[in-house]
């Protein structure tokens, strides 16, 4: 029976679950298979960061060259993390001739279209589905299942560290203070979490989406991309009252003239929507289609053992077609030219609390001058004397942020907080 080697670039939590995956099904993959997949080597540039696992059957070695010189080796598994030196050891990879799978969601953000590009000159594979929400195949159905479908939008559960902060603070009743340290203290959240608390571990996820899902490779600095740190008990508790849950979302929207809008942030979601259900550390993906109507994918986003199964599905891929010699195809070849909204397309509602020094003059010229731009105040809702909660009709981004300008230039009158909220 036919072997096929492949090596590992670092060995971290991530190797240590491709590997544990690949050993456990064994047999069943060289059944399948019809070829054994052996793991060769492994480069290891700092020992300290090596899972240990017993009896491992590869070898060690403190040099990228043991490996690109290596012509049994045919499969190159990155899985170091970081930009400068992944990128370079991927991009010798392609040129020595092996194909390359990676989990690397900041490398495929901002160098992917690059590194696809490469892998195609030289008619080999860049598979990357363990970038994006760890244990969910949704790349590869959106290379494949929708393939022909004319996506509008997609709304994403795609950071488990923001996610399981919200929910505790929804469920536990905890301060953000107290929410975080629970997820540091059970593993989901890394001692330094700003890039999860902030947005843009999401953001880099949603870009590699919208590559997939519109062709569009949209620069991070492109994106409305804010944090989750400001939310408060009070906030959950007060959109709670008007049916709705505050949820970390990444969300991109294709409008009738193939123009996309996206952000990432917390965001409103109606209680009784697919996406509420999401909690704690699980991540989900939702999409709209014109053929496929409404999906939604579910499953964990971290973990060595999803995150690992993953990265084998990518290798097994490459596997199939070499078995078969078969054409390998890339991921995606579907390009368009990037084609953003402009502010005064952007359509969505927001919940708004206000707070008013009188609460009756105070919504008198509230409503007026949301009438003013053509939407009105629903859901009313007063929070004792001088509070009130609200959801305005949908209205374009740059209307929305004339009339904020205009209310805090009225006595008496201030926003205290706006959310955006999901398909409204």
């Amino acid at each position: 029976m036919e072997t096929i080697y492949i090596a590992f670039l670092g060995f971290g939590t991530v190797a240590s679950g491709t590997y544990q995956v690949l050993k456990q099904q064994e047999e069943k993959i060289a059944t399948s298979m019809a070829c054994q997949v052996q793991v060769k080597k492994a480069l290891l540039r700092n020992r300290g960061n090596y899972v240990k696992t017993a009896h491992h059957d590869f070898e060690l070695v403190d040099s990228l060259d043991a490996i690109l010189t290596d012509e049994s080796i045919t499969i190159v598994v990155e899985a170091m993390g970081g930009v400068d030196f992944a990128k370079d050891c991927i991009e010798a990879a392609l040129k020595a001739g092996k194909h390359v799978v990676t989990a690397n969601k900041i490398l495929m953000a901002q160098n992917g279209e690059e590194l696809t590009n490469l892998a195609q000159s030289q008619g080999l594979a860049l598979y990357y589905e363990a970038a994006v929400a760890g244990g969910i195949p949704i790349l590869e159905s959106l290379r494949t299942s929708f393939r022909a479908e004319g996506l509008h939008s997609l709304s994403g559960i795609i950071n488990g560290t923001s996610n399981y902060i919200l929910s505790e603070m929804t469920d536990q009743g905890l301060s953000f203070e107290e929410a975080l340290q629970a997820a540091k203290d059970k593993g989901f959240a890394e001692t330094d979490p700003t890039n999860d608390i902030d947005g843009l571990d999401a953001a880099r996820k949603l870009a590699i989406l919208c590559r997939l899902a519109f062709g569009m490779t949209i620069p991070l600095d492109k994106m409305a991309i804010r944090g989750i740190d400001h939310v408060t008990s009070e906030d959950i508790k007060n959109t709670s009252t008007l049916g709705y849950l505050i949820k970390p979302l990444a969300t991109a929207i294709l409008d009738d003239d193939g123009a996309l809008s996206v952000q990432v942030g917390p965001s409103l979601v109606p209680k009784n929507h697919q996406l509420a259900t999401v909690t704690g550390p699980m991540n989900a993906i939702y999409t709209r289609g014109w053929a496929s109507g409404e999906v939604m994918f579910y499953g964990p986003g971290t973990g060595a053992l999803p995150t690992g199964n993953m990265v084998v599905a990518d290798i097994l891929k490459i596997v199939d077609a070499l078995v078969h010699q078969e054409h390998i195809p890339a991921l995606s070849r579907y390009h368009v030219p990037l084609n953003l909204s402009a502010a005064d397309r952007e359509i969505f509602a927001n919940f708004y609390h206000f707070k008013l020094l009188d609460r009756d003059k105070g919504l008198f010229k509230l409503t007026a001058l949301f009438e003013k731009y053509g939407a009105s105040l629903n859901q009313l809702t007063p929070i004792g004397r001088h509070h009130v909660l609200a959801i305005s009709q949908a209205m374009t981004w740059q209307d929305s942020k004339e009339l904020i300008a205009e209310i805090e230039n009225i006595d008496g009158i201030s926003i205290d907080r706006i959310y955006p909220i999901l398909g409204q």
